[in-house]
């Protein structure tokens, strides 16, 4: 199988071979969503078996599409960057503070790129979100793969990066505030932080219980 966010999640080559797959786009999709984003297996066919509902019928490469089209703002309905274009990385409402992870230590008061951190929770939401803004819009004007020096790069990439294991601990989108599916306490440090704010609440909703 493939764990996430452990080493021993699984090469996309060894997962080539294990499923017998050739190594194009459509393999590399089911293994993003089967090795790198937790989803079950059948996610891949259940999206096809949605696409047939709605047109009649449909190919590997119709799902691979579905996906793509979704995010490309070139494409004719590229309704998840719409939704993301809505979306908000934290938001404040009266003394409660929303993330989709959670918090940690290392996480509370970081603004990617920007080296002070910030100790005013609703200054650091809003910053946060003017931070995903401008990588949105990065996105949006190059959203293909370009070389860059050594490496390849594209509009938006941090904000990328920050829903993944690249961030470690300094993101709280990709967070789990549970130990063996257990609740933990949050620590001093982070209750303080929103103490200090006049926060008494923290919702999350990555691993919902």
């Amino acid at each position: 199988g493939c764990l996430l966010g452990t080493k021993k999640t699984k090469k996309f080559d060894d997962f080539l071979q294990e499923e017998k797959l050739e190594k194009n786009r459509v393999s590399k999709l089911k293994w993003l969503l089967h090795c790198t984003m937790g989803c079950q297996w059948p996610t891949f066919l259940t999206r096809k078996d949605e696409l047939a509902y709605l047109y009649g019928k449909a190919t590997d490469e119709d799902v691979l599409a579905s996906y793509v089209d979704s995010v490309d703002p070139r494409s004719k309905d590229p309704w998840m960057l719409e939704f993301i274009k809505l979306g908000q990385i934290a938001v404040v409402l009266g003394d409660t503070l929303f993330v989709h992870g959670g918090l940690q230590d290392e996480s509370i008061g970081v603004v990617p790129g920007q080296k002070e951190v910030e100790t005013d929770v609703r200054k650091w939401v809003l910053k946060l979100n003017e931070w995903k803004e401008r990588e949105l819009e990065d996105y949006i004007s190059e959203p293909l793969f370009r070389t860059a020096g050594d490496h390849l790069t594209r509009g938006g990439d941090q904000l990328i990066l920050y829903g993944t294991p690249f961030y470690r601990n300094r993101t709280v989108i990709y967070h789990n505030p549970f130990e063996d599916g257990n609740p933990v306490q949050r620590s001093e440090k982070v209750q303080a932080f929103l103490r200090e704010s006049g926060i008494s609440r923290l919702l999350t909703g990555h691993q919902p219980h």
